[in-house]
């Protein structure tokens, strides 16, 4: 009768078994190996490693406000200045242009601009003798608008237009509408050397404003 404790086999399977799971169990050991040094590797490369990103296009801001290169939509402009014509961010002053005031032009001499022919005494002074020459200016100049003194002069070979200070223009105006050379325009002399006949007290020279004298020239 045998006893009731149980024996190894005797045909090696128990070595066989030993085997198989010291094989297994080292497999699963390098198994935890290579997933460790792999979560290990990746774990590094999200706490050390350095993030690499692409290049901000032009314009975009950065997270501190700071404008890239280019020119940002809140902050400052970034480095360069803008294409031709661009505006820079920063407004610039208004422009006032101030119109300058029109200017006229300088009176010459003795002009103080045309003054209204209805308030211009022109004394019209034959200064030949021959009857009709001064009442022939007269009527040209009433059609002018001007007030007219008819008069005689002591005889001159020269016609003059003479006038006072203040009516130049109202002188060149006379002389432009009867189509005379406007050389004969002179300023009246205050030495006396222009006179009227039958004016003893001067008063009609003094109160003439232009006194126009006909020579024997034929300038009128």
């Amino acid at each position: 009768m045998t006893g009731l404790g149980r024996h190894a086999a005797t045909d090696g399977s128990f070595g066989k078994s030993a085997g198989s799971a010291l094989f297994r169990g080292a497999g699963l050991v390098g198994l935890a190996v290579i997933l460790g040094l792999i979560m290990l590797y990746w774990g590094t490369r999200d706490d050390g490693a350095l993030n690499v990103s692409t290049p901000a296009d032009s314009g975009e801001v950065s997270d501190d406000g700071a404008g890239g290169e280019g020119t940002d939509e809140e902050g400052t402009g970034g480095e360069g200045t803008g294409g031709e014509g661009e505006e820079t961010g920063i407004d610039d002053p208004p422009v006032t242009v101030t119109e300058a005031p029109a200017t006229t032009e300088a009176p010459e001499g003795d002009d103080n601009g045309l003054q209204p022919p209805s308030e211009v005494l022109v004394v019209a002074a034959n200064a030949v003798g021959t009857p009709g020459l001064a009442g022939g200016l007269r009527d040209d100049l009433t059609v002018m608008n001007y007030k007219v003194d008819v008069a005689n002069a002591p005889n001159s070979s020269v016609s003059k237009v003479y006038f006072k200070q203040g009516f130049r223009a109202n002188a060149r105006e006379i002389v432009d509408n009867l189509g005379k050379d406007p050389s004969i325009i002179q300023r009246l002399p205050n030495d006396g050397s222009v006179t009227l006949k039958n004016d003893d007290d001067g008063a009609r020279m003094a109160a003439a404003n232009i006194i126009i004298i006909i020579g024997s020239d034929d300038i009128f």
